[in-house]
């Protein structure tokens, strides 16, 4: 398994408490990826081991149009590397930004496109029993491409499971708390039980 020395560091794309996002080139093939690298110690600090193991668990086993693909991981003895599929540097929080900017808003086919294919990223980890927990704006990831014909096309992604939980049967619940304010359902702000549900609040939200 190829380690850091594989890549080609660049441009830092985001970064939170435990963790960075870089953009990067695989030096033998000169594909552009997406990589995550989680800081060990910071996450031992946050007491976070646990939720890093169960995100490469997760996302490991996950193979869809409308979720971002995990394509390697390894570690040294600082950090763990998740190596993503690229989505041109966006997000769906950053691209309404830009839009607002702009004077304009997001046309109403692209929004019922944009929800459909959130919906059907969704439908695909509920069916594995996993549960999101952080939908959010910027969890939604945009590529840009164009058809055959030229047209400019958009394909959204989910991304970040580091809340994501797997479920042993659709009914099943969970109790953390967790999640950001703006789009948790009522249900996990109050600390209670939740489960595939949930997502579906955050989704509305989003819509």
């Amino acid at each position: 398994m190829a380690g850091a020395e594989a890549y080609d560091f660049g441009q830092l794309l985001g970064e939170g408490g435990f963790a960075k996002v870089y953009r990067a080139r695989r030096r033998s093939t000169d594909e552009e990826v997406a990589i995550k690298v989680i800081s060990k110690a910071q996450a031992k600090k946050m007491k976070l081991q646990a939720r890093v193991r169960n995100e490469v668990r997760l996302h490991r086993s996950l193979s869809h149009g409308h979720v971002v693909q995990l394509l390697d991981v390894f570690e040294d003895d600082a950090s763990v590397y998740l190596v993503l599929e690229l989505c041109d540097r966006r997000n769906l929080y950053t691209f309404l930004r830009q839009q607002h900017r702009r004077g304009g808003s997001m046309p109403v086919p692209m929004v019922v496109v944009l929800v459909r294919q959130l919906l059907k990223g969704l439908q695909y980890l509920h069916a594995r029993g996993i549960v999101h927990r952080d939908l959010k704006l910027s969890n939604c990831l945009l590529k840009f491409w164009r058809d055959p014909r030229g047209k400019r096309r958009v394909t959204l992604k989910i991304a970040d499971l580091g809340f994501a939980a797997q479920l042993d049967h659709p009914a099943q619940e969970q109790f953390t708390l967790c999640g950001t304010p703006n789009y948790i359902a009522p249900e996990i702000a109050k600390a209670g039980a939740h489960g595939l549900p949930a997502d579906l609040w955050s989704a509305g939200c989003i819509a």
